[in-house]
């Protein structure tokens, strides 16, 4: 949730896109400029210029498509060396971009540098019209600026009166249009060559906040939004919101959901003052959907609906479909939290229709990896597997070491839970090792997999290191660490590192869960039967459909260990409808039927179990 609440601080990289959409009056896409000489010295104009002309653009009133949407579309634009070229070629595709943007306008920008002066040529389409203008400026921002204003003239526009470029703000499109190519060396050269004043601008304070952020410089990244929002910097109402997103975001990574969910209510409250001149949807957008990310985290649930549905109309109004897509993944998120589980799968299939449509492969990717956490949730590990094979084409493309981590442990528990688990070993294996396992997810998962293979003795090495308690634990974790504990020393050492009051309905089916393995592996079987009805009745009521099999099957055979073989079968038979899909509910059955004197009913249990087991040990009780 977090990756995608930072996505204004990061723009991940683009190919092209599929589909159509009606024009909306007053909306303009602005392609990336075209530049002559193409050397590195000028490579800054391509996205800078552009990003310049949107906000001119914008200063009339118009709406812009947003930059990382329109680098998306244009991707399958192959533009030739000479503006004149870049102008005219691929008709076809001019007019594709303009359609599946949505806008009423596309401009295609050229810029070209003669005998000391830049000449920009823009070309303008509609469904009507193609003009064209040209303009001469000493900078390429200089002669954007006369060239889009003049073009707005040609359409009946007032400029708004917006000033020409500054030395600053031309340095600010520089660093920005290297972030938005994701070149974090060229933007450091960039901000570390500025002048003095410009370095202590807050304008430059919060872009290296953001490149810090990016770069995993947490506690500098802190330190700078902090210093853009000092008294003395005196930020414009932009700048402002940004530290104040800034920081949120830093909160949220470090798992302090109340400080995170003060500053972006700061940031709302600075983009809703009376006082602006101008309207910030999509800062606002972003400003709601990280709240509603940090409410999720607090367990305010109700609050978060609110924030995250207001954060999608934002940036729907400003025209960003991605954006849309990423609130709706954060919204599948939350349905997850709230057991609303075949609405978490709508929202992830329509932000995955988006994604894959501007091909936002960072994006695209975290979504499938959430939509098969959600069917794993919903005992559907088949089509888990499926969900993850569609990640496949998208690995190579991406370098964030922690999403390549959560493809790696999402498709193994897919492949655990399907009995392959020599595909699951190597998948686990796949996992970046420079990623620090802070929640204690790679342990889990080894865990799981020693246990599934049936190597108690790895199992076991493994849950005996247990966590500090300083460090923030994942319950899962705890769920499967007590279960490969070779104590009850160690077991119960685990299960301290919950919280002390489950709060969520989740942590206390989790709680509950865990005291009854726990007495039933090392403590009193009594005990386990009160813990493990406990654990199933909350689960019935709060809990997935997975933590629902869990706890039953957990119950039934501590009913088992009783030799209370009715009430063991009793409660199999709330679970028949998992039992041709569920390898622990058939192994269940099995373990049944064969106690029972009906043939027929235990060799078509052995023969369901068997179709599921895949590499799986058939005389292992299986994990739970």
């Amino acid at each position: 949730v977090a990756v995608a609440v930072g996505g204004w601080l990061y723009r991940s990289q683009s190919v092209q896109a599929p589909v159509q959409t009606n024009a909306v009056d007053g909306l303009v896409t602005v392609l990336p400029v075209s530049v002559e000489p193409g050397g590195s010295e000028y490579s800054w104009v391509r996205l800078g210029a552009m990003e310049y002309a949107a906000e001119r653009l914008r200063g009339a009133a118009l709406k812009v498509t947003p930059s990382e949407q329109t680098l998306h579309l244009s991707a399958a634009l192959k533009r030739s060396p000479s503006p004149e070229d870049a102008a005219a070629k691929d008709e076809a595709a001019l007019r594709d971009i303009r359609a599946k943007s949505g806008a009423r306008w596309l401009l295609v920008p050229s810029v070209q540098q003669t005998r000391g002066q830049w000449r920009v040529q823009l070309r303008a389409l509609d469904d009507r019209s193609d003009l064209r203008v040209e303009a001469v400026g000493d900078t390429p921002l200089r002669a954007m600026a006369v060239a889009t204003d003049t073009w707005l003239r040609r359409i009946g526009r007032a400029s708004g009166a917006v000033p020409g470029p500054t030395p600053l703000q031309e340095r600010l499109q520089r660093v920005d249009a290297e972030l938005d190519g994701g070149q974090l060396q060229a933007a450091r050269e960039q901000i570390m060559s500025a002048p003095a004043a410009e370095r202590g601008n807050p304008r430059m304070l919060v872009r290296e906040g953001q490149l810090e952020y990016r770069a995993g410089r947490i506690d500098e990244a802190t330190k700078l939004f902090e210093r853009a929002l000092a008294p003395s910097g005196e930020p414009d109402i932009a700048t402002r919101a940004k530290g104040l997103m800034g920081l949120g975001s830093v909160a949220l990574r470090e798992g302090r959901p109340d400080i995170a969910e003060q500053r972006y209510t700061e940031a709302l409250a600075v983009l809703r003052d009376p006082g602006s001149k101008t309207e910030q949807t999509g800062l606002l957008g972003n400003a709601y959907n990280g709240r509603g990310v940090a409410r999720v985290q607090s367990s305010d649930l109700e609050g978060a609906v609110s924030d995250l549905g207001l954060a999608r109309v934002a940036m729907r109004q400003d025209g960003d479909v991605v954006s849309a897509a990423m609130v709706g993944s954060n919204l599948g998120r939350l349905e997850m939290v709230r057991n609303h589980w075949p609405q978490a799968l709508q929202e992830y299939d329509s932000a995955i229709e988006v994604f894959e449509r501007y091909q936002v492969r960072d994006y695209l990717a975290a979504t499938l990896a959430a939509k098969a956490s959600a069917q794993i949730a919903m005992v559907q590990a088949a089509q888990a597997l499926q969900t993850m094979a569609r990640t496949d084409s998208l690995i190579a493309s991406i370098e964030d070491a922690r999403l390549l981590t959560i493809l790696a442990t999402t498709r193994s528990r897919a492949l655990i839970a399907t009995g392959k688990l020599d595909a699951a070993a190597r998948a686990l294996g796949q996992a970046p090792r420079v990623v620090a396992d802070d929640d204690g997810t790679l342990d889990k998962y080894a865990m799981v997999l020693a246990l599934a293979q049936g190597d108690i003795k790895r199992a076991s090495t493994l849950a005996a290191r247990v966590r500090s308690p300083s460090v923030a634990t994942d319950s899962s974790v705890v769920a499967i660490a007590v279960q490969a504990a070779g104590s009850g020393e160690i077991a119960r050492a685990w299960a301290r590192l919950l919280p002390k009051e489950a709060k969520t309905p989740r942590e206390q089916v989790t709680a509950a869960f865990v005291a009854a393995v726990i007495q039933r592996r090392f403590g009193d079987r009594n005990a386990a039967l009160d813990a493990a009805t406990e654990a199933s009745a909350m689960a019935d009521r709060d809990g997935s459909p997975e933590e629902r099999v869990r706890a039953s099957v957990l119950r039934a055979l501590v009913l088992l260990d009783e030799e209370k073989l009715q009430e063991a079968t009793g409660v199999l038979g709330q679970l028949d409808a998992y039992a041709t899909v569920d390898y622990r509910v058939a192994w269940l059955s099995w373990s049944i039927y064969r106690r029972d004197t009906d043939a027929t009913l235990a060799e078509r249990a052995r023969a369901n179990v068997e179709a599921l087991r895949g590499q799986r040990m058939l005389a292992a009780e299986p994990l739970l």
